[in-house]
This record gives C-alpha cells, sequence and structure tokens, in this order.
C-alpha cells in the first residue's frame, strides 16, 4: 500500500461514484474555526454530511437488525477498494472529516475489538509505515464506532490535526490540562510498541470503567521516519450529557479526541457553545487520577 495507490483509488473512484463524489465536494464546503478552550486548540467543523454517523444507534438490537454496510455483499456497488495484506480491503469512506479519509475493512464480520488480540493494533502500525502523512485509528465498540459488529480502522491525513501538531516535543506520557486525558507512546520497535499497548489495554480493562471487557478507548498512530507516535484515550463514557439531552449534537470519536470535532448540525457551531464541550470532554473522558493510576502499574511490567 503506497499513498501514490490511495490518490489513484480517489481518482478513479471519484468518476464513477456519486456518493463517494458528492461526500468530497460537501466536505470541500464544510464550515471550520479554530477555537481554545482553557488554552488547548480545537478545530471545529460543521459537516452536515455527518449526521447520520454521528446519531447512529450502536446498542445490541439496532445492529442486529440492519445490515452490515461493511461487508461485501452489503457495499455500495460503485464501491471499489485495494486488498491489503490478510485479506484486508481498504475504502475510500463516502463521509469523510478529513482528507484522504480511508475505511480499512477485515476480511471476516467480526466485532471490533482490540484486547485479547494483537491484530487490530498491529494493522495500525503497518498502515502507518505504508502511508507516511497519515494517521491511522482505532474506535472502540463502545465509543466511536458505528459499525462495532465489523472489525475496522480507519485512517486519513495527519496535517492539521491539533493532537500531533501538540505531541512532536512531548516524548512520552500524558499531556497535562488538555481537557482530555491521553497516553503518548512512542517506539521504533512494532513488537514492543504491541506488547506496551496490550499491557496498557489489559490494565484498563481492569479499571472501573472496563469491568475486565474491551475496555473503552480511541486510538491514533502515525509514523514519523523513524518510529511511531501512538496516543490512546481511555474513555468512560460513549455521549456526553448534551448529546442526549439534545442540545448539542456531538459524539466524540477518535478524530474528535485528536482535536477536530465534528458537529453536523446546524446552530451547534455558533455560537460555539463552549462550556458544553469542556463537560463533554470531561464526561466521556477517565479522570487524570484514576489514569496516573493505571500509568504506575503499567510501568511496573
Amino acid at each position: 500500500m503506497t499513498p501514490r495507490l490511495i490518490e489513484d483509488l480517489f481518482a478513479r473512484q471519484v468518476q464513477v461514484w456519486d456518493g463517494l463524489a458528492a461526500g468530497i465536494d460537501s466536505l470541500s464546503r464544510a464550515t471550520r474555526r479554530e477555537a481554545r478552550i482553557d488554552g488547548v486548540r480545537l478545530e471545529i467543523r460543521h459537516i452536515p454530511h455527518r449526521s447520520t454517523s454521528t446519531s447512529a444507534r450502536v446498542d445490541s438490537h439496532s445492529i442486529a437488525s440492519r445490515p452490515c454496510f461493511l461487508c461485501v455483499r452489503n457495499r455500495p456497488e460503485k464501491q471499489e477498494g485495494l486488498e491489503w495484506i490478510n485479506g484486508w480491503t481498504v475504502l475510500c469512506n463516502p463521509y469523510p472529516i478529513l482528507d484522504r479519509h480511508l475505511t480499512i475493512v477485515a476480511p471476516d464480520h467480526v466485532p471490533q475489538a482490540m484486547l485479547g488480540t494483537r491484530a487490530a493494533f498491529g494493522r495500525m502500525l503497518s498502515l502507518s509505515a505504508d502511508l507516511p502523512g497519515y494517521m491511522t485509528l482505532y474506535n472502540g465498540p463502545r465509543c466511536g464506532a458505528s459499525a462495532p459488529d465489523h472489525l475496522h480502522l480507519q485512517a486519513c491525513r495527519v496535517g492539521g490535526v491539533p493532537l500531533f501538531e501538540d505531541l512532536p516535543d512531548h516524548r512520552e506520557g500524558t499531556l497535562p490540562a488538555y481537557l482530555r486525558t491521553v497516553v503518548a507512546i512512542r517506539g521504533d520497535d512494532a513488537a514492543v510498541l504491541e506488547r506496551r499497548v496490550t499491557d496498557l489495554m489489559e490494565l484498563l480493562a481492569e479499571s472501573s470503567a472496563g469491568n475486565g471487557a474491551e475496555p473503552m478507548v480511541n486510538v491514533l498512530a502515525t509514523r514519523l521516519p523513524d518510529s511511531w507516535t501512538v496516543a490512546v484515550f481511555p474513555r468512560v463514557g460513549h455521549r456526553p450529557a448534551a448529546y442526549h439531552d439534545g442540545s448539542l449534537l456531538w459524539s466524540p470519536g477518535a478524530i474528535d479526541m485528536a482535536g477536530v470535532l465534528v458537529l453536523p448540525r446546524d446552530g451547534d457551531m455558533e455560537p460555539l457553545k463552549t462550556g458544553q464541550i469542556r463537560d463533554g470532554f470531561a464526561e466521556v473522558s477517565m479522570s487524570q487520577e484514576e489514569l496516573d493510576g493505571i500509568l504506575a502499574r503499567w510501568e511496573e511490567r
């Protein structure tokens, strides 16, 4: 997989697939603004075509009652994919948030999961190495994945994403006063990174929010010339109170946690509801105190 192959895929698909062409055109017209909340830079995007994903029903009954849109038999007729390693398929995302937004789909209809297997995270590292200038991301099944029933990753160009502009001088650990808790991990050895992230996931699973199951996390990774940078956002909730009371249509996933907030509904962006965003991040993120305790145990492993 190379950036050139991705460019060729988009060039072919936009010519024949009206859904993708419409999504790219809609993204080009999205309203954007920069905001700072408590000194933390965020990019806010009003992207109306993301309303379906933002408000997706992901309870077990809703998932069971709809066909899986990532399975090959249910994909749009015009959607073409690039075959990648071990049967995974790289697809253009017709509802993009960032430039060259991709969905990378596992060959089998198996649930979204990272704990207990290194397949998903290993794929993230491999894809980041194949696509310099991109970031890869994983949304947990209970905190951002609109298809929690089918294992998949996403990728898009990393330029302008606040998280990766905030990290360059930060070796490892957490970012203080960052609105949401995050663990930054760096390394040049994929096997070591996989082991460290697996250890962290296991400890998060044992936490009060984990209950021993797949912990709620959003994970992002990008590859610099000589090493990977990985960011893990531990979560304790799916959607903030403002989503449930209807005052703000915002359901944060990995891209939101990385500092690009997606607000698909007219009126939510102007005026920016600063207090609700601050509170929303706090409601869905693990507390710094609990995370610090987990990290102390993680460093002892």
